[in-house]
């Protein structure tokens, strides 16, 4: 077997920020196109999965993203206003504390993910996600309510 190791591209002008201890594992890759800016908090969790950020993309602390994961902000193309300019179509994901993403989940542009929150296998996240609660399906829907991701410390 084969060692892959974590990527990290980052064009003109964008951030890779970390608060505290983020560990990324064997084949994560992270792209941060011109102007981008990504952030993760302590004990975050990056596994083989990739992140693709045109405009903000904001993992909290102790967050766990699983394998083969994809979460971008953008759609890679423009679209054409009524004046006639072109606009980028991205808009930044923020992941809150204590998220558990697990494996083969989508996260697309423009998503909030509340603290403590639970993506099931597979999902893809459209739409803003309410703290505590977990989500699953195409596109995802909360199924739970109140409940909490094994991140989250027993008080």
């Amino acid at each position: 077997s084969r060692v892959e190791p974590a990527t990290l591209y980052m064009q003109a002008n964008s951030k890779f920020s970390i608060s505290g201890l983020v560990t990324m594992f064997e084949g994560a890759t992270v792209v941060l196109f011109e102007g981008a800016h990504f952030e993760a908090g302590d004990n975050t969790r990056i596994r083989h999965c990739t992140i693709q950020c045109a405009n903000h993309i904001s993992i909290g602390k102790n967050c766990s993203i699983a394998n083969d994961c994809l979460v971008q902000d953008t759609n890679f193309h423009s679209k054409k206003e009524s004046d006639g300019t072109q606009s980028a179509i991205n808009d930044e994901i923020i992941i809150g504390n204590y998220v558990w993403v697990c494996p083969k989940s989508v996260i697309l542009k423009g998503v909030h993910i509340g603290d403590g929150a639970i993506i099931a296998t597979g999902s893809v996240v459209t739409k803003d996600i309410p703290a505590y609660s977990m989500v699953a399906g195409v596109p995802a829907k909360v199924i739970k309510s109140d409940v909490k991701s094994h991140l989250v410390p027993e008080v």
